[in-house]
């Protein structure tokens, strides 16, 4: 009797400790909380650009889901049309809005990022992917897309880039499923077509395969035309605001048949925020990009409200990820024309952590030489600012007059190695901390193996030059 409770005393708590040692090695095994799986790996300042971010391709890749005009506003003459302030624009404000709600359709998973001391950036424009999206006006099926994108990441890989600056928004509409902004007439056809599936999170993943960095690119002030506005469905509030005079009033304005947002409003700065933060959150990127189509709004103030909520906006979701602009490579016309504030930008910080001017010129240009215009810019970068400089060019011109260049204008026909000289000295610039390219389409015929003959040999020699360690 006296065994039986000695023992009974004994084994019950020895089961107890050994019920909770079972049920520890349980939660042990458990799958990480989805808070946990939020968690981006990255750097401790974003404006060191040793820190920049290329995925680590040992990551589970399947885990993970420029400027678009093929002459630079940078050689076009300044705007003929002439646009009065908007109504009631309002003061800027520095808060940033990312108030934009969870996505029910899957989210790429984060991947791990390492060091790189030069980014080596190609712009992937809605021109590039237009026919890669589309077939026949309509979207292309999957399967199609999917294998025509995955060619062009593993290209661009080839090509030696370690970063893509990847269209997702360029006319106040989106190339993944928004809840503020309608798909993109460049990847269902038209306005107020459904799409079947995601193409961003497909080429997200393609390229997070191949190992490089994307960055999403959005226009972030230019609108649908006049006559496309119709088409766009009631609830997104480009549409809402053109339907409500005091709205539109307040938010748009009409130019040459097209609808920009007013940067001078609460309401714009607050959208274009929000739209911002769920394209970072949803596909976890590792940066925003965007470029120079900022020319509506009575102040240039409220372009500088701007880009600091979007850097703001960037920072509070990741401050990892990067934020810069791309403007028009002529210092004097952003000013003019623009009304961008790249000084202050580039001398204090809160603003960027690279700009990337669009150097479009050739060693040649009569009023705007390639040389000139980097050291301008270079010495226009505080080096308290944190922020570094990306050199914008162009293959666009390979082969082609320059009719902007003045006596310059035969040079792009007369040398195949311009662009390949102005990485080359870009490279030797203080600031300087990468180089884009515009754009794939002049390395590759998008989904094709084929190249482009008229830019080839400018190409091939840009690329010999990014390849080469920089000294």
């Amino acid at each position: 009797m006296c065994r039986s409770v000695l023992l009974r005393r004994w084994l019950r708590p020895a089961l107890a400790v050994l019920l909770a040692f079972s049920l520890c090695l349980l939660a042990g095994c458990a799958a990480p909380s989805d808070d946990a799986q939020d968690t981006v790996p990255g750097v401790s300042d974003a404006s060191d650009f040793s820190s920049a971010f290329v995925p680590d391709v040992s990551s589970d890749a399947s885990e993970s889901s420029a400027p678009d005009s093929s002459e630079s506003s940078s050689d076009a003459a300044s705007t003929s049309s002439t646009v009065s302030a908007p109504k009631n624009s309002s003061a800027p404000s520095s808060a940033a809005s990312t108030s934009s709600k969870p996505t029910s359709s899957r989210e790429t998973a984060p991947v791990a990022a390492k060091p790189v001391d030069e980014i080596k950036a190609v712009w992937l424009s809605q021109y590039d992917l237009l026919d890669v999206l589309q077939d026949g006006g309509r979207q292309r099926a999957k399967a199609d897309f999917t294998t025509r994108f995955s060619r062009i990441a593993s290209q661009i890989k080839a090509c030696g880039f370690n970063t893509v600056f990847l269209q997702a928004r360029p006319y106040s509409d989106s190339f993944y499923p928004s809840e503020y902004y309608p798909y993109s007439k460049f990847v269902t056809g038209a306005y107020g077509v459904s799409a079947d599936y995601d193409p961003y999170a497909i080429m997200v993943q393609a390229l997070r395969a191949q190992g490089l960095s994307v960055h999403g690119w959005i226009n972030p002030l230019r609108g649908m035309k006049e006559d496309e506005l119709d088409d766009v469905p009631a609830r997104y509030a480009i549409r809402k605001w053109y339907l409500d005079p005091a709205k539109r009033a307040q938010n748009l304005v009409l130019s040459d048949g097209r609808w920009y947002y007013n940067a001078g409003s609460v309401e714009v700065r607050a959208l274009i925020a929000d739209g911002t933060a769920e394209l970072l959150r949803r596909y976890k990127l590792d940066g925003i990009h965007i470029d120079d189509y900022f020319f509506y709004s009575s102040s240039p103030i409220f372009i500088t409200a701007l880009v600091q909520t979007l850097y703001e906006t960037v920072k509070a979701v990741d401050k990892n990820a990067l934020f810069g602009v791309s403007p028009d490579g002529n210092i004097e016309r952003n000013y003019k024309v623009h009304l961008a504030d790249v000084k202050t930008w580039c001398q204090k910080r809160g603003y960027l952590d690279y700009i990337c001017p669009q150097l479009y010129y050739g060693m040649e240009h009569e009023t705007h030489p390639f040389a000139e215009s980097l050291a301008e810019w270079n010495a226009l970068i505080s080096p308290s600012s944190g922020v570094k400089l990306l050199v914008g060019l162009t293959l666009s011109k390979a082969g082609l007059e320059d009719s902007f260049a003045g006596t310059g204008k035969r040079e792009w026909i007369e040398h195949s190695d311009v662009a390949a000289r102005s990485l080359a000295a870009a490279r030797k610039a203080k600031c300087y901390g990468g180089v884009s390219v515009f754009s794939f389409q002049f390395f590759y015929k998008p989904g094709q193996a084929e190249r482009d003959t008229r830019a080839d040999k400018e190409a091939d020699r840009l690329l010999a030059e990014l390849r080469r360690p920089r000294s």
